[in-house]
């Protein structure tokens, strides 16, 4: 994983995209190619960036 998403980890953001990501995969909504640690912490890292600009 990126060290840039370490800042992420354990974080509220972090515990909420995780836990929706996790309850798509077990719906088989979704199926993960690339670690899941992976995924949230580029998800957070771009929710992070996005909540900057439109604050």
């Amino acid at each position: 994983m990126e060290d840039t998403f370490k800042e992420y980890e354990g974080s509220r953001l972090w515990e909420a995209v995780s836990c929706v990501i996790a309850d798509l995969e077990s719906n088989e909504d979704i199926e993960l190619h690339t670690p899941q640690e992976y995924v949230v912490g580029y998800i957070c890292r771009e929710l992070n960036a996005l909540m900057h600009v439109y604050r």
